[in-house]
């Protein structure tokens, strides 16, 4: 995350707990976006021009813990 150009979340309660695990402060510049119910309606290719990313940008997703848990 210390490198992270952005970081995004689907919930407050992960920005909570970033703040508790690593220090107040450390969620306050991360992006909340609600988990989508449904796909959206919009090509891939659209998705990044929107977003301001190239074709050939690396996006790196994560879905879940990041480390394993004891």
């Amino acid at each position: 995350m210390q490198g992270a150009l952005s970081v995004v979340v689907h919930s407050e309660h992960s920005r909570n707990l970033a703040d508790q695990w690593y220090g107040e402060g450390t969620s306050v510049a991360w992006s909340v976006i609600p988990v989508l119910r449904a796909p959206p309606a919009v090509e891939r290719s659209d998705a990044r021009q929107i977003l301001g990313l190239s074709a050939d940008d690396f996006v790196v997703c994560s879905f879940g813990l990041m480390a394993p848990r004891n």
